[in-house]
């Protein structure tokens, strides 16, 4: 089917290279090209629903979540919650706060799976680290450019968290979307700007 479709778009483009005497436009009848039926397997390999527990009532889930080989780590607005692959609430890992070892309602979450760790960016500029049974190894203070601008969004990479951002500031002498790389001690390796 990928290879029909590839054909489909290579054949529509060299179709508009062609000079018609009718019409200017190339007209399209989309019930001719398109199948009434595409299967989800195309784009995927598994899909799986899982119930989440309700033992622990929750507002909702956030943008933030993680998935391991058998745990799921979701950010709430609770704080960030441990559930079994098959939905059965865990724990809670850290909880919001203002210590050390505690995260800001603001968070970004990125989950190294080799050694187990949770890396939780929290405000202002803190980089908070759990491992997966939830218990608070370290936190560091993280070099991030200082515009008013979190990041929306954070990855943990061969030993490297890179953090990205929507940047709405500085006209067109900045880019919309902008990144900066860090080492997991917080120390800036890396940007764009």
């Amino acid at each position: 089917m990928k290879v029909y479709m590839y054909s489909f778009f290579l054949s529509l483009l060299l179709l508009s290279c062609c000079k018609s005497e009718k019409s200017p436009y190339l007209i399209l009848d989309p019930k001719e090209h398109v199948s009434e039926f595409i299967s989800i397997s195309e784009f995927v390999d598994t899909v799986m629903y899982i119930p989440l527990d309700t033992s622990m009532l929750i507002k909702g889930i956030g943008r933030h979540f993680l998935i391991d080989d058998d745990c799921m780590f979701f950010d709430t607005s609770e704080g960030i919650l441990k559930y079994s692959r098959q939905g059965t609430f865990l724990q809670k890992i850290g909880r919001v706060g203002g210590a050390p070892q505690e995260y800001t309602n603001y968070r970004a979450i990125a989950m190294d799976k080799e050694n187990e760790r949770i890396y939780v960016y929290s405000l202002p500029r803190k980089l908070i680290v759990y491992n997966f049974d939830g218990e608070f190894l370290n936190f560091f203070s993280v070099e991030l450019p200082d515009d008013g601008l979190y990041p929306i969004q954070m990855y943990y990479r061969n030993g490297l968290i890179y953090f990205f951002y929507r940047n709405c500031l500085g006209g067109e002498t900045r880019k919309s979307l902008f990144w900066v790389i860090t080492d997991t001690k917080g120390q800036m390796k890396t940007f764009s700007a």
